[in-house]
């Protein structure tokens, strides 16, 4: 009974957390922008971008590269947790206000969480790359169109289905919902960035149900 009732639960949090963002539309405010910086440098590497022949630099510019979009969306997630302590401490909601604190406050506590997000996303990365059966077409890039952008942004042209990469992408989904919970220590309870991977993993130890359920539910909302 308790496992249904924690899988209950995770699903009232999934439903809420819907619902919140339709009420409070400020909310999206820091997911769009910060969809649109990432959708522009995904659709930048795929289109546009001449990678160096040096392999060693290549790399470099590409976990550059990866740390920028974790960085961006950890600062948006922090903004949205700003958001919601103004609204706790009965103020009215200041987006100026939130981005000030998220860049100036909370910034150089944010830059090593996701630097250790990039270095997992990019070690992830490379294992795909070099797993992958994906055949090498000849051209040396494809060509700017909306249907194969969409297909980009989807993930939908990373190749064809494996076991492995479908392991790899859940565990990288992991490690996303791992580091979203490390955010709140940071915005809330002013901690450094190793308290707060340590807080986040007790909220884990001790919720484990409702962070199954929620990582099942979001990853079947990413489908649809």
């Amino acid at each position: 009974m308790a496992i249904f009732q924690s899988i209950g639960e995770g699903w009232a949090l999934f439903k809420d957390s819907f619902r919140f963002l339709f009420k409070k539309p400020i909310f999206l405010i820091p997911i769009f922008f910060s969809w649109i910086l990432v959708a522009g440098i995904i659709l930048y590497l795929r289109y546009y971008w001449d990678a160096p022949n040096d392999l060693g630099l290549m790399f470099l510019m590409i976990f550059l590269f990866i740390f920028l979009i974790t960085l961006i969306i950890s600062v948006a997630n922090i903004m949205m947790l700003e958001f919601m302590q103004q609204m706790e401490f009965g103020e009215k909601i200041s987006f100026f206000k939130a981005f000030k604190e998220a860049v100036f406050l909370d910034l150089l506590k944010v830059i090593p969480v996701a630097l250790v997000w990039a270095i997992i996303w990019f070690i992830i990365l490379i294992i795909k790359a070099l797993t992958s059966k994906k055949k090498n077409s000849g051209n040396s890039r494809p060509e700017p169109s909306p249907r194969d952008a969409a297909l980009t942004l989807a993930g939908a042209n990373s190749g064809p289905f494996t076991w492995l990469k479908l392991g790899l992408t859940m565990f990288e989904k992991i490690i996303r919902m791992y580091v979203f919970l490390t955010l709140p220590a940071i915005a809330w309870e002013n901690k450094g960035p190793f308290s707060a991977f340590r807080r986040s993993l007790e909220i884990i130890k001790k919720h484990p149900m409702q962070f199954l359920t929620t990582y099942t539910l979001t990853g079947i909302a990413s489908f649809t």
